[in-house]
């Protein structure tokens, strides 16, 4: 047999081969590319206000350190430069988060939220980016939607926990007050 012959009957063999090993690449490209916008689309659509401290939102920036981690090629996962941008990011508002502030000054408890919003909008900017959106943060801040009704509906169940908080602990009693029926 000549060395064309031998070639033909290894493309023949290895082929099918090479196709399965491509589409499961392909299938876990996009399984991985998935994951990131599943968080990704969870961090935009609890962009706003109280939304921030949502089980949805929390879990969501709980998965940034595994799905931008990179590709695992060997043993280390090896992140793109635009994932190990939004890990950084992740890690700067992580770390202003779990910044202690004085609750009771309201300068203070400002500024920590300021520093708290650009922080998440540069982390939301550089997911963008790691998932191929051209993204800024002036667009991430303006173009988010929040009703008001939202916002009065946290304050008041804000209220009624605190309320119901201190009633349960002792520290306040239930107000009551008692009328003489009316006599028809």
């Amino acid at each position: 047999m000549t060395m064309s012959t031998w070639m033909m009957i290894v493309a023949v063999l290895l082929a099918p081969l090479i196709a399965v090993q491509v589409q499961k690449w392909l299938e876990h490209y996009r399984e991985r590319r998935g994951r990131k916008m599943r968080v990704f689309q969870a961090l935009m659509a609890t962009r706003n206000g109280s939304a921030r401290v949502s089980p949805e939102h929390v879990r969501a920036l709980n998965m940034i350190d595994l799905e931008f981690s990179g590709i695992r090629l060997v043993r280390k996962p090896k992140p793109s430069a635009a994932e190990k941008e939004a890990l950084t990011a992740w890690k700067a508002y992580r770390e202003q988060l779990n910044t202690p502030y004085d609750r009771t000054s309201e300068e203070e408890s400002k500024a920590w939220a300021r520093r708290c919003d650009d922080l998440f909008l540069k982390l939301l900017v550089a997911m963008s980016k790691a998932l191929g959106y051209s993204y800024d943060a002036v667009d991430l801040k303006r173009d988010a939607y929040a009703p008001i009704a939202f916002s009065n509906w946290e304050d008041e169940q804000s209220v009624l926990r605190r309320f119901l908080v201190e009633v349960a602990t002792g520290q306040r009693a239930i107000p009551m007050e008692f009328r003489q029926p009316v006599q028809a």
